[in-house]
């Protein structure tokens, strides 16, 4: 599937929620869909494309959002961190990496634990809304 195609089976998906059509139990466990979603909305916040987000690009102001989309795939979806890193065609350490980095900055940090919640809560509300 391409990303033109996976954006707008999104698009679609998120206009069925808004309608009030809930997804099934197995969308909330889909980690693909999840890494999609994440992506979205971190791409939106950092004003970079999802396209990049998925590049092999090792600047700042690219790998430190994948990692924000990494580590909030795996925390929504609850997988492993291989599978994570097959979704972003990493491996398993560089989600371990993201993990400490992202957990590091937040302890160092007001603005990026106030992102970092804000990012998790959006994604959450989408994945499950009855649970705020």
């Amino acid at each position: 599937m391409t990303t033109q195609e996976k954006l707008k089976e999104l698009e679609s998906w998120a206009e069925d929620l808004r309608n009030g059509n809930t997804p099934t139990a197995a969308v909330f466990k889909n980690p693909e869909m999840v890494a999609d979603k994440a992506r979205m909305v971190v791409s939106e916040l950092f004003h970079v494309s999802f396209e990049e987000l998925g590049s092999r690009n090792r600047h700042e102001r690219i790998s430190w959002p994948r990692q924000i989309a990494m580590v909030m795939t795996r925390r929504i979806s609850n997988c492993t961190l291989e599978e994570v890193g097959r979704i972003f065609q990493r491996d398993h350490g560089t989600v371990l990496h993201a993990e400490r980095s992202l957990e590091k900055h937040m302890g160092s940090s007001k603005q990026v634990r106030q992102q970092i919640t804000a990012i998790e809560q959006k994604l959450r509300e989408i994945f499950d809304p009855s649970k705020p």
